[in-house]
């Protein structure tokens, strides 16, 4: 949790941690000091000669910071830790406005302490009878300040806690999210039985339809030739007809006397009287 710190505060450094020696509580009050109607009080005894209202322009500072740091601590605080989820950008404002108005504030509470504030503070061995002090000294911007050492580990617990459910949940999120687009697509998939791919040959009712004109030449063809054919065997026929009736008759002639007359259904040929 101390990146919270060292991702918005320039220079910050755990190694300058100042916990109060007690672990009981933040190391400086704030909340209790830079209030009014005491911290109008106090302002008004170190600027005498300053009117009213330039008093409450120095107020601004405190109140901006005692504001911020409230939201702070009690989000972080709560039972639902809601400062965990806040937005980075968020985070982001917050830490710098704490930051910079907690040094105005030093500056103009504690004007001639070169932005040292007076803390509790383990003696020397020297002076270990004095037990703790109050002295004066540096007190850089960090969690020592909302805070007790104690307190301060648990937050830190409950971050890491914080971080890894939400590594969990995004792990579990992702998994799910890949399965149910993997079912996705199998049920598309399903519901989308795949083309058969289209034929690159031509139609066949083309070529029925050249088939078709061959045969029909073809069939007129052959019916021209069957009557070629049939016309050749009508004449030749007649031709065995003729021959045939040729022959009747020159049989008949040669069976006959050559004085006996012809008979004949033809006109002509009965008044015929012999040959030539």
């Amino acid at each position: 949790m101390a990146k919270w710190f060292e991702k918005y505060i320039p220079n910050f450094d755990m190694k300058k941690a100042v916990w109060h020696p007690k672990d009981s509580g933040p190391i400086y009050d704030w909340n209790n000091e830079w209030r009014d109607p005491g911290l109008e009080q106090h302002l008004k005894s170190l600027y005498k000669d300053l009117p009213i209202g330039k008093i409450k322009g120095k107020k601004r500072y405190f109140t901006w910071f005692t504001d911020d740091a409230d939201t702070f601590v009690s989000s972080v605080g709560n039972d639902d830790h809601t400062w965990f989820n806040e937005s980075d950008e968020y985070k982001k404002e917050t830490f710098e406005s704490m930051h910079r108005n907690y040094y105005e504030a030093i500056k103009r509470y504690y004007p001639d302490k070169d932005n040292k504030i007076p803390v509790p503070t383990h003696p020397t061995q020297a002076q270990a009878a004095e037990g703790i002090q109050l002295r004066d000294q540096t007190v850089p911007f960090g969690p020592w300040l909302f805070w007790s050492k104690t307190d301060w580990d648990e937050i830190e617990r409950q971050w890491s806690l914080h971080c890894r459910l939400k590594l969990r949940s995004q792990s579990i999120s992702t998994i799910t999210t890949k399965h149910d687009k993997k079912q996705t697509e199998q049920k598309q998939d399903d519901s989308h039985p795949q083309e058969t791919p289209k034929s690159d040959k031509p139609h066949k009712t083309k070529h029925k339809h050249k088939r078709d004109r061959s045969k029909s030449h073809r069939h007129h063809h052959r019916n021209k030739d069957r009557s070629k054919s049939r016309s050749r065997s009508r004449s030749r026929s007649r031709s065995r007809d003729h021959h045939k009736s040729s022959h009747h008759q020159h049989s008949k002639r040669s069976n006959q006397s050559p004085s006996s007359p012809i008979h004949s259904d033809d006109s002509q040929v009965s008044s015929f009287n012999g040959y030539p």
